[in-house]
């Protein structure tokens, strides 16, 4: 994951709302967002300070604040080749949400292409791979800890395809870094993690 002070810059906001503007449905929906992240109530972006433990490496602290800088980093310059990973718990709601939320602010912003929004599923088929998209930013989505080899691969191959655009990754079942490290074997640049007063947390970094 990329260094805390490429990120000292960014002004952290804890007053940010997280939740989609109905100006934009009809493109949500045309670019394949997930139904389920409208159904998520709005939230203001306060993610959780967390420590990651994987396997044969030191614990990984991530502050609350690093993630807010990441966050506002991404609003600055949406199309940046960057790997982001959200995670959200007790469940993937506010994961998803964040992610549309994301994508919406790209759409906004957009430079040619528009973004997609994919759900990963056990199909053998790729149409991210087989197809020509013309994406200027690529959601995947229904990815986790748990998910068996095949999805993986496909998570892992269209990152590899898409490695000259941003790529947000909705994850479940463990930390953004910890998914990343120890079930997909790959770097990432940012991350956002999320959770509600019923999770036990680690103290606050």
């Amino acid at each position: 994951m990329s260094k805390k002070r490429e990120y000292s810059s960014q002004e952290v906001r804890d007053d940010r709302k997280i939740k989609l503007d109905p100006k934009y449905d009809g493109i949500m929906n045309n670019r394949g967002v997930n139904y389920a992240a409208k159904l998520q109530k709005p939230f203001v972006f306060r993610p959780t300070s967390f420590t990651s433990s994987v396997q044969g490496l030191k614990p990984k602290a991530i502050t609350r604040d690093t993630q807010s800088q990441m966050f506002e980093a991404f609003l600055e310059d949406p199309f940046r080749p960057v790997t982001y990973c959200v995670v959200s718990a007790p469940n993937d709601g506010m994961a998803k949400l964040l992610a549309a939320y994301m994508m919406q602010h790209a759409v906004a912003n957009r430079k040619g292409y528009l973004p997609v929004w994919h759900d990963l599923t056990q199909s053998f088929k790729n149409p991210l791979l087989e197809e020509n998209t013309h994406a200027s930013l690529v959601v995947l989505n229904n990815v986790g800890s748990t998910s068996t080899p095949t999805k993986i691969e496909k998570c892992r191959d269209i990152l590899t395809h898409y490695a000259n655009i941003p790529r947000i990754v909705v994850a479940t079942g463990c930390d953004p870094f910890m998914f990343f490290t120890q079930y997909l074997f790959m770097p990432m640049n940012a991350c956002a993690y999320m959770t509600t007063d019923q999770v036990k947390r680690d103290y606050e970094l």
